[in-house]
């Protein structure tokens, strides 16, 4: 069950909810598993069950997976923002960086993204993978760009 917290307008947090959703029951973040379980316009929280669907050859979660996750975690994030903000832009990453720490086969990562600056076109956020035990697996910077999301 996801907690969406500190959005003071609900027609955009509407909008937000349907693309969440949309996303964890057919998109990406379904085929991976991740699960938020905290969404704010300041703070994302998720987790995703380790499987073996998530390995490379050597039995170690993927570094791609990872490096998804940054994406993912920390576009929720810069769109939760906007939804707050009522812009009619979209979050679009434009540039990931993740680094690995260290190598998990099994077990649950929780997730972290919270924002480092956020602007009229520009957002940065930083994401954290943890183990159960609170080790960090990997860290990454998600950049974005908010895009005018007019059709025409």
């Amino acid at each position: 069950m996801t907690t969406y917290q500190n959005f003071s307008k609900p027609n955009k947090l509407e909008i937000l909810q349907k693309l969440i959703e949309k996303s964890v029951t057919k998109g990406f973040d379904a085929s991976i598993g991740i699960k938020y379980t905290y969404i704010s316009p300041d703070k994302v929280e998720a987790s995703l069950n380790i499987n073996d669907s998530l390995h490379q050859p050597a039995g170690i979660v993927h570094g791609g997976v990872l490096s998804a996750i940054v994406e993912t975690a920390g576009s929720v994030g810069g769109s939760a923002w906007l939804c707050e903000k009522e812009w009619d832009a979209l979050f679009v990453g434009t540039s990931n960086s993740t680094d690995f720490i260290r190598p998990i086969s099994t077990g649950v990562l929780n997730i972290l993204a919270v924002p480092i600056q956020r602007g009229r076109t520009i957002q940065l956020w930083e994401i954290s993978i943890k183990d159960s035990h609170n080790k960090l697996i990997a860290t990454g910077r998600l950049k974005g760009q908010n895009v005018n999301s007019d059709k025409e």
